[in-house]
């Protein structure tokens, strides 16, 4: 996973919404898809895997996710559904990113997710 530094997004309320009401809380991080070879933001919903994520970040044995790869499994469906996420610490399972594919991690603008611009518009 690459993730840039020091960026932080501004906080936009869309045309019509109600800014005192609740929403939805999401995260949202730019990633490499090991799978489908193609760097992608995942948007991540599913309260487990946030607490999941933060647990991993906070356990001094781990550290922080952006320095090793993770796996995300499913279980189940519908409502049934789990999911598993496994920190990839073994130097067999880490795989180096080349760093032109760091770069364009870098290179995608999360902060357009919150305007409903293309955050890959610059490629």
């Amino acid at each position: 996973m690459a993730h840039t530094p020091g960026q932080t997004a501004k906080i936009v309320t869309p045309e019509g919404a109600d800014p005192t009401r609740l929403g939805k809380y999401v995260m949202a991080t730019v990633i490499y898809n090991y799978t489908d070879e193609l760097v992608q933001i995942w948007n991540i919903s599913q309260k487990s895997i946030r607490e999941n994520l933060v647990a991993l970040a906070q356990n001094p044995d781990v550290g922080d996710p952006f320095g090793y790869d993770l796996s995300l499994t499913r279980k189940g469906k519908d409502m049934d559904t789990t999911y598993i996420l496994t920190a990839l610490l073994s130097a067999k399972n880490t795989k180096p990113l080349p760093d032109e594919i760091i770069a364009d991690c870098k290179s995608v603008q999360l902060d357009k997710l919150l305007t409903g611009e293309d955050p890959f518009s610059i490629f």
